[in-house]
């Protein structure tokens, strides 16, 4: 982040949501969001959902907005999970 301090996804998905929050009880912001990523230290990977309500669920595959209606999620997302779309030797989507 801006400071350079590396955080984990499950650290940088609760700073989100706590951001998120806080700024619910002054000006509200509508926002919906999958937040994903490679936790640097165990190499594994993190997918998030956080909702206009700052609510946090880790998921093991997603999707949203238009997204939603062109991936067939109930049946293509849910063959796999979010570890099968990463190279295992490279740590990069492919």
């Amino acid at each position: 982040m801006r400071n350079g301090i590396d955080l984990s996804p499950p650290a940088v998905a609760s700073y989100t949501r706590n951001e998120l929050a806080k700024s619910l009880r002054k000006k509200p912001y509508q926002v919906g969001m999958l937040l994903g990523g490679i936790d640097p230290v165990t190499t594994k990977p993190s997918l998030y959902w956080i909702d206009q309500y700052a609510s946090l669920a880790s998921l093991p595959y997603a999707a949203q907005g238009y997204g939603l209606w062109v991936t067939p999620s109930s049946s293509l997302l849910a063959k796999g999970n979010i570890s099968s779309l990463f190279n295992e030797e490279t740590n990069h989507a492919h």
